[in-house]
């Protein structure tokens, strides 16, 4: 049976879980506040793994809430339909994509897979139920815009102290707690128009303070410089000034509305026709704007994710690839062309356009439901306008919201913060739909059936046992997993990092996949220094292998995880004599996921150059070089190739060609072997530019200098040349001899 307090004041009960809902929902406004140091993205999966599980307490609230209080129990809702339609869809296209776990779970860089989509659904519901008047709206509203003024006065500090406070970004951009400056731009680009809101409407108290938090975050999104965050600003505006023009209750409105939006007009026009005036680009933010350009910065790139995302609509048109599943489209449809711009450029999850990931992701059936609830939203609004002049002025500013919300996404991708406001605004979407009414008078006290306390214990010992599983035990793994890269990368310990990836691996979590390929990256990345133990080592690589092959067998079209194997294999030949055909067969069986990817075509190469079928290497990255020529690395490891297979005139000749398209040194050892092949070909002059260069890397090893100062002697520059002999000697005695035989060589 129920508890006795339960059944004797079922009134009471009900206050309690209605105040834990308004609470709760209030304290969401904090996460993305949550910054955790010791996981690994230390901006996201913090703000998730805290979101879902206040969430699943919160559902568990309103589960007791529905059936204490059956008349908050949801109504039929044009918006609620048609959210629960989109949650159908992100269910439809995780079954038919190509990785239905990496669906519904995500990774760990993002988190924001189905099963955390499905936590903001619920959020746009629970918000509906516990704020059921104006006036509690207004107060979550309020509340809200109360810290987002704090989020501002930290961009702020970011801002005049780029050292310091969570901030590593260049160039001045600035992203407060959120890691990224296209997130932050999203999140003031919300409170901008809600802080109007309540400058306009509010009590004569508070309308100086909201349009200080107006102002604040204007600035604020200027200084994120987010090209489509500024788009949405120009179509919000726009929106509100068509709204506040059409408004049938105030005729200063409608002036307002028109003034407002000449104003717009003549602005944007003087932006574009004084773009490149100094006082138009000492302006943050509308200084991006006046560069863009089809032809520089990331454009090219985008464009490029853009085509991919409508080629992999059309293979895949109904229920597309599968939420977070456009990275393997993008490897399938890969473009050479992407790696003139950096190895960055190469590897996108997102088509950084969120119409354009809705293609091909969810294919027409999700687009359809997706676009169906943003339109609902925007009919309800129009609807409740309908009310009287305060409901006509506040969906006027939910309609602009909304549509600043939707213009940015032809640019940008949601991210955990950008979806947690739009679906608090979906909630409201939802009751005001319902209609405004007094928690009292509208939801009298019933009497309620007894519920055995058994059934109340096990609801909760689920919610439990789900919050360990999918939010504890990833969080433990993820702390761990940061812990095991650190003591790789940063102090060198193989042995303890292997040992604390495994501990990571073994606590069951969605994210073991993740894991494993750290481990391998990380193993990769140290195992060939000659400094290790070479029984650590082999350790270390057996057990990186075995991990990241599960991976492959779960996941076979991972181009990553692929090429991550094979480069695996190439230097595990001194601890398995069949690496280069294992390595060979996992490379190859790549090339179908991403026909075109270099990086396939490079490590292919280096597995049978070193398997002494030079030949085969060389025709390969000849293709490679064909399908994109202005590619450095393309000619660089041809080049290498060549160099290994004893042709070193076509080598130095491809080498230059790298070089002159500003092929990016990997390491300095890069550098050296070049000047050696300078050396061997003849090209002494270009042999001392290189070693001139490597200088900042290897000033203080004598066999560097005594290089040096034989390329100085062979060019006949004398007194270069002694005054390195002088270093090698001094640097390393035994170069003595040989720099004494130099010298005379050298003598007048």
């Amino acid at each position: 049976m129920l508890n006795p307090s339960i059944q004797s004041s079922p009134d009471r009960v009900r206050d309690i879980l209605i105040r834990i809902l308004q609470v709760g929902l209030g304290l969401l406004f904090l996460v993305p506040f949550i910054y955790a140091g010791w996981t690994t993205f230390p901006f996201i999966v913090s703000k998730v793994i805290a979101l879902r599980m206040a969430v699943e307490v919160l559902f568990m609230a309103a589960l007791l809430l529905l059936v204490l209080d059956p008349p908050r129990r949801p109504k039929k809702s044009l918006v609620l339909l048609l959210l629960g339609g989109w949650v159908v869809s992100l269910l439809l296209s995780t079954a038919f994509g190509i990785d239905p776990y990496r669906s519904f779970w995500g990774n760990h860089e993002r988190m924001t897979g189905v099963f955390t989509l499905i936590h903001f659904a619920v959020v746009s519901v629970l918000a509906a139920m516990a704020f059921p008047t104006g006036g509690s709206w207004r107060r979550l509203w309020g509340w809200g815009l109360s810290t987002s003024a704090v989020m501002a006065v930290i961009g702020f500090i970011q801002y005049f102290s780029p050292t310091g406070l969570l901030h590593t970004a260049g160039g001045g951009r600035i992203w407060a707690t959120l890691g990224n400056y296209i997130y932050l731009a999203q999140y003031s680009l919300f409170f901008m128009f809600l802080a109007l809101w309540f400058a306009v409407s509010g009590t004569r108290k508070y309308r100086p303070l909201a349009l200080v938090i107006v102002i604040a975050q204007g600035l604020i999104l200027l200084l994120s410089e987010t090209r489509g965050a500024l788009l949405g600003a120009a179509i919000g505006a726009i929106i509100l000034c068509l709204w506040l023009l059409r408004n049938p209750h105030d005729h200063r409105a409608r002036r307002l509305g028109a003034a407002s939006l000449l104003a717009v007009a003549v602005f944007s026009a003087v932006v574009w026709l004084a773009k490149d005036t100094r006082v138009i680009r000492s302006i943050p933010g509308i200084r991006r704007v006046s560069e863009l350009s089809l032809v520089s910065g990331g454009a090219p790139t985008r464009l490029i994710a853009w085509s991919i995302a409508l080629e992999a609509f059309r293979a895949r048109p109904v229920f597309g690839w599968g939420i977070e599943n456009y990275y393997y489209a993008f490897n399938q449809y890969y473009r050479p062309v992407s790696l003139r711009y950096s190895y960055y450029e190469t590897w996108f999850d997102r088509a950084h356009n969120a119409y354009l990931d809705l293609l091909s992701m969810q294919g027409a059936v999700g687009t359809a439901a997706t676009i169906a609830l943003y339109a609902g939203m925007f009919l309800v609004f129009r609807r409740h306008g309908r009310r009287g002049k305060e409901a006509y002025l506040e969906a006027g500013f939910a309609s602009a919201i909304l549509g600043s919300y939707l213009a940015q996404n032809f640019f940008v991708f949601d991210s955990p913060t950008s979806y947690l406001l739009f679906f608090l605004l979906a909630g409201w979407a939802i009751r005001l739909e319902w209609g405004y009414g007094h928690v009292q008078g509208s939801l009298p006290v019933r009497q309620i059936k007894p519920l055995p306390s058994a059934l109340i214990g096990a609801a909760a010992l689920a919610i439990v046992f789900l919050i360990f599983i999918t939010n504890i035990q990833p969080l433990r793994a993820n702390h761990i997993g940061l812990k095991a890269s650190s003591a790789i990368r940063v102090s060198g310990n193989l042995a303890e990092g292997v040992g604390r990836y495994l501990q990571a691996i073994s606590i069951p979590n969605p994210m073991i996949r993740d894991l494993r390929t750290d481990l391998a990256r990380d193993v990769s990345e140290i195992v060939g220094n000659p400094n290790l133990d070479p029984r650590e080592a082999a350790t270390a690589w057996t057990i990186a292998v075995s991990e990241l092959f599960k991976n492959i067998e779960h996941r076979p079209k991972d181009t990553y995880d692929r090429i991550l194997l094979g480069q695996l294999y190439n230097q595990g030949v001194a601890y398995d004599p069949a690496a280069l055909e294992k390595a060979d067969k996992v490379l190859t069986e790549a090339v179908p996921f991403s026909p075109k990817r270099q990086q396939i075509y490079f490590t292919l190469a280096k597995t049978r150059l070193l398997g002494g079928r030079a030949v085969e290497a060389v025709k390969m990255l000849e293709g490679v070089v064909a399908d994109e020529p202005l590619v450095p690395d393309s000619h660089w490891y041809l080049g290498l190739v060549l160099h290994d297979a004893g042709d070193l005139p076509r080598a130095w000749s491809e080498i230059l060609r790298a070089l002159d398209l500003n092929y990016q040194w990997k390491n300095p050892v890069e550098i050296i072997f070049t000047a050696e092949v300078a050396k061997k070909v003849g090209d002494v002059s270009r042999q001392v530019t290189l070693l001139e260069e490597a200088g900042s890397y290897f000033g203080q090893i004598g066999e560097y200098h005594a290089r040096l100062a034989e390329a100085y002697a062979s060019v006949g520059m004398v007194e270069k040349a002694q005054e390195e002999s002088v270093k090698a000697v001094y640097l390393d005695e035994s170069l003595k001899p040989r720099m004494q035989e130099l010298l005379k060589r050298i003598e007048p």
